[in-house]
């Protein structure tokens, strides 16, 4: 099926779906510009928020009933944060050095976007793939930060879909706003699970994903195999790219709650953030 095809399919579809549910969609300004001769503004770029308690009931009967089993997971996925920002540092720091000693021996970046159109710097993935890989990759990690602030009594104001819109609808979100008055009266070892919560469920959920890939892919079900393929891939990725010590990503939030006591928290936050910045950088100026 042709892609551009399919993506008008998902335009349509989300249209429909937020004539259909309008009393609960949300418009979140972006870039607007003028309409000539007229008061109105044409939205350029902007977020289409849906507003919803769907699986929300469901999730915190599951997390109240397991309630020390999820606070469990919160610190499994501190422990994943770190590892993966230990591992992260030094795959970028390796491609550098290698792209300064050794240019002949490097074939890439180890850092690329994942778009769903090629060029000559990123990684491409077909469409349908690209966006059922991001709507599920969105609700797990929202989700994961959900079943962590239930668990932490962290109050859930609003919950639901996003979609970014570049005059249509184009990337496929979700979202969880906590109530942030509460979370940083939460102690340092709670905010820590709830910040990595998130990309410790992609990561989780991606080795699931792994086992599922690799027991379908003995059977002829190129489709499905292809479609588990980028769904490990991804939620792997966007999970550990999630938890780097960048400002305003989730390893950002967890830096900040590490050192929040300290007179210099915005400065050492700041370095961190610069420093892996730099190192995500780099390789596309050497």
């Amino acid at each position: 099926m042709d892609e551009l095809y399919i993506f008008g399919i998902f335009v349509l579809g989300v249209i429909i779906f937020g004539i259909i549910n309008r009393k609960n969609i949300e418009i979140k300004p972006g870039i607007w510009i003028p309409i000539p001769f007229t008061k109105h503004k044409l939205p350029i770029i902007y977020m289409v928020l849906w507003h919803t308690t769907f699986g929300l009931k469901w999730l915190k009967k599951a997390v109240l009933r397991h309630k020390m089993f999820f606070r469990w997971v919160g610190s499994v996925s501190v422990f994943l944060a770190i590892c993966a920002v230990i591992m992260t540092a030094y795959a970028l720091i390796k491609n550098i050095t290698d792209m300064i000693l050794v240019p002949e021996m490097v074939t890439g970046t180890t850092v690329m976007l994942v778009l769903p159109f090629k060029t000559q710097t990123q990684m491409y993935v077909p469409i349908i793939y690209w966006l059922i890989s991001i709507f599920v990759i969105a609700v797990v990690h929202e989700g994961g930060h959900a079943a962590l602030a239930m668990a932490h009594r962290i109050p859930i104001k609003s919950a639901g879909l996003a979609f970014l819109c570049l005059g249509i609808p184009v990337i496929p979100a979700a979202f969880v706003q906590p109530d942030a008055t509460v979370v940083p009266k939460k102690t340092k070892q709670q905010q820590l699970g709830f910040f990595s919560a998130g990309s410790g469920f992609n990561m989780v959920v991606g080795i699931l994903f792994l086992g599922v890939f690799l027991l379908i892919r003995q059977y002829d079900v190129l489709w499905l195999s292809k479609l588990f393929f980028w769904l490990t891939l991804l939620n792997l990725g966007v999970g550990m790219f999630n938890v780097l010590p960048i400002f305003p990503l989730d390893g950002g939030h967890m830096v900040h709650a590490m050192v929040k006591e300290s007179k210099k928290e915005t400065l050492i936050v700041g370095v961190f953030s610069i420093f892996f910045l730099v190192l995500l950088a780099s390789p596309y100026f050497l």
